[in-house]
């Protein structure tokens, strides 16, 4: 099944496969559905760990998206600023050698 968004032309799998830490929580909420470990015979059980299973699929969209906004931030930063340092190797050798039986 494709489901399209007005801010992609991607299906949901195809943009799933961009973030495989959610693709991997959304498929554990789908196994909890489908029951596939075959352990959940009550509903309290099955709600427990639905419970569990959004709760890790919050988080982690929470770190991806606050990993994306970063990664957005410090390009933007950058354009902005192409004369800022960006990371390179120093060109200090450190701090001279204060020994003072060599002066």
């Amino acid at each position: 099944m494709k489901t399209k968004t007005a801010s992609s032309s991607k299906s949901i799998e195809e943009r799933l496969n961009d973030y495989p830490e959610l693709k991997t929580k959304i498929e554990g909420l789908l196994s909890v559905v489908e029951n596939a470990a075959g352990d959940l015979i009550k509903a309290d059980a099955a709600e427990e760990r639905v419970i569990e299973e959004i709760r890790q699929l919050g988080q982690t969209a929470l770190q991806t998206w606050a990993t994306r906004q970063e990664i957005k931030q410090s390009e933007a930063y950058i354009a902005a600023n192409p004369s800022s340092h960006r990371g390179g190797k120093k060109n200090s050798t450190g701090a001279a050698d204060m020994d003072a039986s060599k002066y």
